[in-house]
């Protein structure tokens, strides 16, 4: 795994930040803020688009290498979600308990790009495949999975409007304020640098 994946230090990931998660992969995925989730379409069309190196691996119920009662898993060292063939067939077909099975597995991946892989997560590995079973993990995956699945949570006492200004407008406005602020910091060290007095060679 990369150095790079890793975060530097475990990320205090709150609420606010998973609702303004929630409500930007539904944009990206053309959904209005009250839509039906559809992890299929954010796994074969949204994921890939953000994150080149995603995957979508079906197997076979026979090859599966988790057991009977886990029939979805992500790999975050390869960007890879591995569902059951079984599970996948039930997700398209509409049934309810594997779409929220399946969005938890997406919840995960959104995690990882988002956020990173916190340091310490613990990782199992099943024939060759390093797969996260962190019970931290999948508190935090079943959190952003609610948000997803049910957006009543984010829109509650809300009017659209509001909600696009609490969790898109006011994010990307802090996000610009930052990197100003950091540009103009960087521009002013290196100023400062460039302004020390310069050592005499012999």
């Amino acid at each position: 795994m990369n150095e790079k994946d890793f975060c530097p230090m475990p990320v205090v990931v709150t609420e606010e930040h998973l609702k303004t998660v929630a409500v930007c992969i539904r944009l990206f995925s053309g959904l209005s803020l009250t839509e039906r989730f559809n992890p299929i379409l954010v796994m074969e069309h949204v994921l890939p688009e953000f994150d080149r190196k995603f995957s979508l691996k079906i197997v076979a119920r026979g090859e599966w290498f988790l057991t009977e009662e886990i029939p979805a898993c992500v790999e975050p060292e390869t960007h890879t979600i591995y569902l059951r063939e079984d599970l996948y067939d039930s997700a398209v077909a509409g049934e309810s308990l594997a779409i929220a099975t399946v969005t938890h597995e997406v919840a995960h991946c959104i995690y990882f790009l988002i956020f990173g892989i916190p340091r310490d997560v613990a990782f199992e590995e099943i024939n060759g495949r390093k797969v996260s079973l962190s019970h931290e993990m999948e508190i935090m995956a079943d959190e952003l999975m609610e948000l997803l699945f049910c957006p009543e949570k984010v829109n509650s006492g809300k009017s659209e409007r509001e909600v696009l200004e609490a969790y898109v407008l006011r994010p990307l406005m802090n996000l610009l304020v930052t990197i100003i602020k950091k540009r103009v910091f960087d521009s002013m060290m290196k100023i400062a640098v460039e302004r020390l007095p310069q050592k005499k060679t012999a």
